[in-house]
């Protein structure tokens, strides 16, 4: 809000606050356990409603006609969430333009050397947004850098089967090649269950992928990328892009249609431990899903693992890679 206008900075509080009358009454729904998509979250404490899976919720329930009626029901005698003009006063807070200047002038100098005593900590510490941390955030920000280090690192990798066949042949053609697209395109007319083609040998792809870079003998080298995106191209009008995404403690897989037609699609996991915010679903030329993988503590091996998740069409598979915490 720093920074603003009075008319923008209403304008973010209407449409903050409009988001979370959708959002409240979409918890709503799924507490009343009445459809049979959104059951698997009633009493479900693990999982982290996130931007994702909250747009997947308000975004149902908006287009299921049972939830939609739950929520009439659930908002009975008041406006639609979201509809209703807030019409309370903007609360507007004037920064004193010493403390700001002096702020400024502090921030912009040099940085002081290293002080001892009660001075050094009496510096205050401020936030990305500029705003002054208290030391229990401090203590607390400390504490959350130290429990990323010793987490589960879930390395999400996209592996398409029929991909990487043609590419660890083009590595053992000749020398003197071209370096390979930029792009694969794989028709998803491949046939077979969601499932069917993405397990039959995996790990060599994985092992030739996981490859440092080869040494300068005219053959491509790898590279690791943090982000990948595979196309599934089919010779139909409908097409399937799948992303996948590692953040934090889940992993977002994103599957874009394209083309001129529905795109059905599914995905599941060979691990018991991994856990899908949706299994399947159809998808309208240009529509985009997110999944939400995470990964149920109390399931988790004590050990290091590996998992995949195939996704239909197209054989495309998502390597998740990770060590859980020891047995206590």
């Amino acid at each position: 809000m720093l920074r603003m206008d009075h008319e923008a900075a209403r304008a973010l509080l209407s449409s903050a606050a409009c988001e979370v009358e959708r959002t409240r009454t979409a918890l709503a729904v799924v507490e009343s356990g009445r459809c049979a998509t959104v059951t698997r979250f009633v009493g479900d404490t693990e999982v982290l409603l996130g931007a994702a899976l909250r747009r997947e919720l308000v975004r149902h329930v908006d287009e299921c006609a049972d939830c939609r009626r739950t929520a009439e029901r659930a908002t009975a005698g008041e406006p639609w969430p979201g509809t209703a003009a807030s019409s309370a006063p903007l609360p507007v807070l004037e920064a004193p333009r010493p403390a700001v200047h002096s702020a400024l002038l502090r921030a912009l100098g040099p940085r002081p050397a290293r002080r001892r005593g009660a001075a050094a900590h009496a510096a205050p510490r401020f936030d990305r947004g500029g705003f002054p941390l208290a030391p229990k955030d401090r203590a607390a920000r400390r504490g959350r850098l130290r429990s990323r280090a010793v987490t589960t690192t879930v390395v999400a990798t996209v592996v398409a089967a029929p991909v990487l066949a043609l590419w660890a042949a083009y590595r053992g053609g000749p020398m003197g090649e071209g370096q390979g697209a930029a792009s694969v395109s794989v028709p998803d007319s491949l046939g077979g269950s969601p499932g069917e083609g993405a397990y039959d040998h995996p790990y060599g792809y994985e092992e030739e992928a996981a490859a440092e870079p080869a040494p300068p003998t005219g053959r491509p080298a790898v590279q690791r990328l943090s982000e990948v995106s595979v196309a599934v191209l089919g010779t139909g009008p409908g097409r399937l892009t799948v992303e996948a995404q590692p953040g934090g403690t889940a992993t977002h897989i994103t599957l874009t249609a394209s083309g001129g037609e529905l795109v059905g699609w599914s995905m599941s996991a060979d691990a018991p431990w991994l856990r899908l915010s949706q299994p399947g679903g159809v998808l309208r030329p240009g529509q985009t899903v997110t999944v939400v993988v995470t990964v149920d503590r109390a399931r988790e091996p004590a050990r290091a693992w590996r998992a995949r998740v195939a996704v239909a069409p197209g054989g495309s598979v998502v390597t998740l890679e990770g060590k859980g915490g020891a047995p206590s």
